[in-house]
């Protein structure tokens, strides 16, 4: 495999001339690091002008690949070269895709039959601090740009999606595998994720809920979040919330505005409208509502007596029961009773004078079965 890339002779080193006490036979020996000796030039005492001119362009390649190959050489070695991997663009903002390709070539080796590609896959990697890449098989897979795996050189590509990666500089590490499933090295290209392109806030619509004199509001948007809201309500005050209540003083048409804005610098959308309110005197909304029911251990068939309140608001009030059982009732105070035994939630909605305010309050009730007592009788056998 690096002859290959010098064009050099591969032999064992006896074969060219036996030595002894050669540095590669202790490193391989004692430490197993696979060892190799290049026989450079032409002459024992080489020019510089050669070792800069040839022996360095010839043999540079071949020692990078070493490099690469380093961590598992007897293994990775036999798998095909990732070439020419690219991202473009290669820099976008976060969100946006970005297209990867690469070339996987099982053809790069002097004697070896070359092997059909059959896999590739990528790992995105922090540029700083980055770990090695997982396992093989455990990366993002590629795909072939013909649409199969059917050649020992083959042009893959995947879609990089960017949404889930922080603003930086990221490695995006290529490898490939041949049809003996022998994985190849890394091959790296890069990628820079800008922070997200803020589009402009847009107000697409502002609703509106009545509740007696007061009026709740919110708004629909589109756009970049976060967004920051302005309500203008004249001389009833302003608010930043998002959806704001307002008690209006009475009954009419009110002007109000709302500012959005997001981005840096900010972008502003403005909206103008207004609401029409029909307060009723006296009508405040109802708040507090409360549930009570007798016996406190209610059972089957029995009936149960169930009573309605509210610790604030203007009536008259409406009293809406909803037994947990499918059936329902009304009234300040209603009764029901229960076929079955069980735990049972029981919800009370109570409205006001102007039938729009409302509260509502829930309570389990447990309901239980008839206990059959039976008498022991005592019998004399004598």
């Amino acid at each position: 495999k690096l002859a290959w890339y010098n064009n050099y002779t591969p032999e064992q080193s006896s074969d060219l001339y036996i030595t002894d006490g050669t540095t590669d036979d202790w490193s391989y020996g004692e430490l197993g690091i696979a060892s190799f000796t290049f026989e450079m030039g032409t002459q024992f005492f080489q020019a510089c002008s050669t070792f800069e001119n040839t022996i360095w362009p010839n043999n540079r390649p071949a020692l990078l690949y070493a490099l690469t190959v380093a961590d598992t050489p007897y293994m990775t070695s036999y798998g095909p070269d990732a070439l020419n991997a690219v991202v473009t663009p290669a820099s976008v903002p976060q969100g946006d895709p970005a297209t990867l390709t690469a070339t996987m070539n099982d053809t790069r080796r002097r004697y070896d039959p070359a092997q059909n590609i059959v896999a590739a896959e990528y790992f995105v990697l922090p540029l700083h601090g980055a770990t090695p890449p997982g396992a093989p098989g455990t990366g993002t897979p590629m795909n072939p740009q013909d649409g199969s795996w059917n050649n020992p050189v083959e042009n893959v590509v995947a879609t990089l999606d960017t949404s889930a990666l922080a603003p930086g500089d990221y490695i995006v590490a290529v490898r490939g595998k041949d049809a003996s499933n022998n994985w190849g090295p890394f091959t790296a290209a890069f990628l820079t994720v800008e922070p997200a392109q803020c589009q402009p806030a847009q107000i697409v619509s502002v609703t509106t809920v009545t509740l007696g004199c007061q009026v709740s509001f919110a708004a629909e948007l589109s756009g970049t979040p976060p967004f920051s809201y302005e309500w203008n309500f004249g001389a009833l005050g302003s608010s930043t919330q998002p959806t704001p209540t307002v008690e209006f003083p009475g009954s009419g048409t009110y002007p109000y505005t709302l500012t959005v804005s997001n981005c840096e610098p900010p972008v502003q959308d403005v909206y103008t409208g207004t609401v029409t309110v029909s307060c009723l005197p006296g009508c405040a909304p109802v708040q507090g509502a409360a549930i009570e029911f007798a016996p406190p251990e209610p059972l089957i068939f029995g009936t149960v007596a169930f009573t309605g309140s509210v610790s604030a608001g203007d009536g008259p009030f409406t009293f809406t029961w909803a037994f947990g059982d499918g059936a329902s009732g009304t009234g300040m105070t209603t009764t029901h009773s229960y076929t079955r035994a069980g735990l049972y939630t029981v919800a009370l909605t109570v409205t006001n004078c102007a039938g729009t305010a409302s509260s509502v309050a829930t309570r389990p009730v447990p309901v239980s079965a008839y206990t059959i007592y039976l008498p022991i009788v005592a019998r004399n056998r004598d």
